[in-house]
């Protein structure tokens, strides 16, 4: 009688161990992500940026405000390689179409570009690159604010459909 009691004991404290365990184990996931930690993953941020993320390639297309004629229409042709081709014409004036042609490079975080092969006389040569547009940027990288500010602004032209 005492052997039959002495093993009831033992099976309901190995069934308070078992659940103690159990919940213990439940508590633990249950736990917020900050309080789990892991060296090899902590330091990494969020990768994703216009040059990663974005369609950029394509031709954008805007006119730009003009001191002296009716606008300055502009189409620049961003390529996979790292090349532009740019085309400017003065409206208002004459017919005439301007080209230049170079390559553009990346800033660190993949936001914006920089038109290589431009002299600055030539005009903008920063642009932060959005969704299907391109955002020309003064010459200490901001974007244009004030009235004509979305004159800027240049349009990604959609690709027809085959």
């Amino acid at each position: 009688m005492i052997t039959l009691v002495f093993l009831k004991c033992i099976d309901k404290l190995h069934l308070i161990c078992i659940g103690m365990l159990f919940l213990a184990g439940l508590h633990s996931c249950s736990q917020p992500d900050s309080v789990h930690s892991n060296k090899e993953t902590d330091h990494l941020v969020d990768m994703h940026n216009s040059r990663n993320s974005l369609d950029w390639p394509g031709v954008y297309r805007g006119v730009l405000p003009c001191a002296d004629c009716e606008g300055i229409r502009m189409e620049l042709q961003l390529k996979d390689d790292l090349t532009y081709d740019m085309t400017t014409q003065y409206l208002g004036e004459n017919d005439q179409v301007f080209l230049i042609t170079g390559s553009f490079e990346w800033n660190a975080a993949g936001s914006r570009i920089k038109l290589k092969d431009l002299k600055e006389s030539a005009g903008h040569r920063l642009f932060q690159v959005g969704e299907n547009r391109l955002f020309m940027l003064d010459r200490d990288g901001n974007r244009i604010q004030g009235d004509l500010a979305t004159w800027y602004i240049l349009e990604k032209v959609k690709e027809k459909a085959e």
